[in-house]
């Protein structure tokens, strides 16, 4: 970053290499490959990747890891589930969670009880309570075609890009209602971040 110079070598990896998230500690980077079905764990010291990738399901695309570092969760396009690996151990649990239709994006609350899913090709938003591994019956309906979450610092307020209307919604977890009025953005809105304050 300072020198803004590229390594000359870089880290093969699986096919179709989607999404990228590094553990709070930053030691290890994890990458989705979206046309292997398969995540990749590289020690970010070293630039090695494990030799074995981990299976997840079909068409990964985005990814989180839960602010105390210990899970990801994986969104499969594929099938309309999300799974869930221990980071430590490397190992998927073998249930894998349903959400809605072609889900992309994933974020969690600070506190890492809730993760947040949005459902591109349902339109949707799913949550899911971290510790039972369970998704609120529930979706909460947002714009078109949503692609990426993420979550205030506060933990209160998710927000949601909406790739096929071109808007931004804003859903309060609480209560888990969406705010009447999106925010008009430019065309295919994809990632979206929250500043620290």
């Amino acid at each position: 970053v300072k020198t803004r110079t590229k390594h000359p070598d870089d880290i093969p990896v699986g096919s179709f290499p989607f999404w990228v998230a590094i553990t709070p500690d930053g030691k290890t980077a994890l990458v989705t490959n979206n046309a292997s079905g398969t995540v990749s764990t590289i020690d970010v010291k070293t630039r090695t990747k494990h030799p074995d990738d981990i299976p997840v399901g079909p068409l990964p695309f985005g990814m989180a890891i839960t602010p105390d570092g210990k899970a990801v969760f994986v969104a499969n396009n594929g099938n309309g589930t999300v799974s869930t690996v221990d980071v430590k151990t490397r190992t998927k649990d073998p249930d894998d969670i349903p959400v809605g239709t072609g889900p992309v994006g994933v974020a969690f609350t600070p506190d890492s009880k809730t993760a947040v899913v949005a459902n591109n090709l349902g339109d949707t938003v799913s949550t899911i309570d971290v510790k039972t591994r369970t998704k609120n019956p529930t979706d909460i309906t947002v714009g078109a075609g949503p692609l990426g979450v993420a979550v205030t610092p506060d933990g209160k307020t998710a927000v949601v890009t909406n790739s096929g209307s071109g808007t931004v919604s804003t859903i309060d977890l609480k209560t888990r209602r969406k705010d009447p009025t999106d925010i008009t953005v430019g065309s295919l809105p994809f990632g979206v971040a929250v500043t620290p304050d």
